[in-house]
């Protein structure tokens, strides 16, 4: 989870290899944060070698477990109806997807890329109310359509729903409601030997 965390937390940040150098000495605690001074020695030669000396480091101490994909994915199946009328549902199931996405692009979540099916896909999709599902069909056809094989990428449909909860937040606070985009700097992240056991 350490890794899905980072990414989403700096998603949209073009960061150079010493900002994240930075933001890794600001942001680790305990055997992480020692891991991350280590790899500052070798920043005085190459920055690029020292992230991947933390990045290398962090993967075999905190790594996934294979369980973990199977876990992302019982959570997306069991997921409460998605409607626009609660955004912070909206919001919490757009993160749950992407968190899917990028665990699909690992070793460990490689049996989530079976959500690129359609069949899989509508187990997820299922848990659209029916006016956000039929808005995801026409989207579907669509993209279908262009498609030389028919299929649709789940990271289209991760795209469509972090975009229907952006909406659903604006739509909110433009008739009144309290509700709030998600701060994404206020999520944080910290690692210590207890949390990754």
């Amino acid at each position: 989870m350490w890794k899905i965390a980072i990414e989403l937390e700096v998603k949209g940040l073009d960061l150079s290899d010493a900002e994240w150098l930075e933001l890794l000495s600001l942001r680790t605690s305990s055997t992480a944060l020692e891991t991350v001074k280590r790899a500052r020695q070798i920043a005085v030669a190459d920055t690029g070698k020292a992230l991947d000396f933390i990045w290398e480091e962090f993967e075999k101490r905190y790594g996934e477990q294979p369980h973990v994909a199977d876990d992302v994915l019982r959570e997306l199946q069991q997921f409460p109806t998605v409607s626009t009328r609660n955004p912070e549902t909206v919001w919490k199931f757009s993160s749950i997807c992407n968190q899917a996405k990028i665990l699909a692009s690992t070793d460990q979540g490689k049996s989530l890329s079976a959500l690129d099916c359609k069949d899989m896909q509508k187990t997820v999709t299922n848990k659209l109310d029916t006016g956000l599902r039929d808005k995801w069909l026409k989207k579907y056809g669509k993209i279908s359509k262009s498609s030389k094989d028919k299929l649709v990428p789940f990271r289209e449909f991760c795209q469509w729903i972090e975009e229907i909860a952006q909406e659903s937040t604006l739509r909110g606070a433009h008739y009144g409601d309290e509700t709030t985009t998600p701060d994404r700097r206020s999520v944080p992240w910290k690692y210590s030997q207890a949390s990754h056991k």
